[in-house]
C-alpha cells in the first residue's frame, strides 16, 4: 500500500502545489500496528509500559545518556514523541483518485512474510507486485 500510494502521489501531484498524507483507514494506534506485526509474525503481543510510568522513568534514561554518551531508548523527548497524536488523514489522497487495493493488515502480512523469508529487497519486485494488484 505504501509503495502504491507514494507512486500515485508522485504521478498525480504538481511540484510545489500538492501534498498527500500516505495513510489508511481506519486510523490505527501504534499499539494496534505492533499487534498486527506480531500476529503476522506469529509472535506474542508486545508488552507495554503505562505512559505515566514511562514519563516518570524517562529523566533517568536522559541522565544515563548524558553520563555515558550512549543513546537511551527512554528519554523525555522520546516519550513525548511516542505519546503525541499522529493522525494523518488520507482524504486528499483518496479525493485525488487513489484507491486502496488491500488492507493495512494484509500489507503488513506481506512485509512480514518477505522479511521472514530473508529475500533481498528489490524495488522492481515491489513495483511489479503493486501493478499485479491493480489488475
Amino acid at each position: 500500500m505504501l509503495f502504491r500510494s507514494v507512486v500515485f502521489a508522485v504521478e498525480h501531484g504538481l511540484p510545489g502545489h500538492r501534498s498527500f498524507n500516505v495513510s489508511d483507514r481506519p486510523t490505527l494506534t501504534v499499539r494496534q500496528l505492533a499487534e498486527m506485526v506480531a500476529g503476522a509474525a506469529g509472535a506474542p503481543s508486545p508488552r507495554s509500559v503505562p505512559s505515566w510510568l514511562a514519563l516518570l522513568a524517562a529523566p533517568f534514561g536522559e541522565a544515563v545518556e548524558r553520563l555515558t554518551g550512549r543513546p537511551m531508548p527512554l528519554t523525555p523527548s522520546r516519550v513525548r514523541a511516542a505519546l503525541a497524536p499522529s493522525d494523518l488523514p488520507c482524504e486528499r489522497l483518496v479525493a485525488a483518485g487513489f484507491r486502496h487495493v488491500e488492507t493495512t493488515e494484509a500489507g503488513i502480512g506481506e512485509v512480514v512474510s518477505w522479511v521472514v523469508a530473508g529475500e533481498p529487497f528489490s524495488i522492481d519486485k515491489v513495483a511489479a507486485a503493486g501493478r499485479q494488484k491493480d489488475t
